[in-house]
């Protein structure tokens, strides 16, 4: 459903009087890459995500076979805290925030870098990551939500309290998550 709404607010747009195709998932022969037990399995073979002034992308081999999953972490762009200068390691998901930058990691567990108090790294084994503008979020694999860095306005350690979360979006000062039922 998420992506059907996501794919229908891109396809949707007009762009100087024409129709704007972003191609989010364009045909491949390659088949997709296989993810280990507890991972989403909508995760796509490609993750990138735009920061304040920076991007981090992860590239996929290009001798990966099919049964391969994850990549290398490349950032780009402002780096005056670090957070353009990925750690090494194979990686599934990165998320950008004003100064810092997260990512997953295909041993499931979260690392952070750039502006420190912000971007530390926390225990335990995640399905999911998204850094906002001075904090981050993540899924751990038993649904609990966990955030952490700075708590201006609450959206560090006002968090809910279940362990049936699927996925999570942090933005400037808030985040928003979605339970494995469909609501929020």
């Amino acid at each position: 459903m998420l992506t059907e709404i996501i794919l229908f607010l891109f396809t949707a747009r007009t762009h100087a009087g024409g129709s704007f195709d972003p191609h989010i998932h364009p045909p491949t022969e390659t088949p997709k890459r296989r993810l280990t037990e507890g991972f989403h399995s909508d995760i796509d073979d490609l993750s990138i995500s735009a920061g304040f002034q920076h991007t981090c992308g992860i590239t996929i081999p290009e001798a990966a076979s099919s049964d391969t999953f994850g990549g290398d972490l490349m950032c780009w762009g402002f780096n005056q805290k670090g957070q353009a200068k990925p750690p090494p390691g194979t990686y599934i998901q990165v998320s950008c925030g004003m100064f810092h930058s997260c990512a997953l990691g295909i041993d499931e567990q979260v690392k952070c870098w750039g502006a420190s108090g912000i971007g530390m790294n926390p225990e335990g084994e995640f399905l999911q990551v998204s850094c906002g503008n001075f904090h981050t979020c993540g899924i751990l694999k038993d649904g609990h939500l966990k955030c952490w860095g700075k708590n201006y306005e609450n959206q560090v350690h006002g968090a809910p309290i279940t362990n049936d979360f699927v996925q999570v979006s942090s933005g400037k000062t808030h985040n928003c998550a979605i339970r494995s039922d469909g609501t929020g």
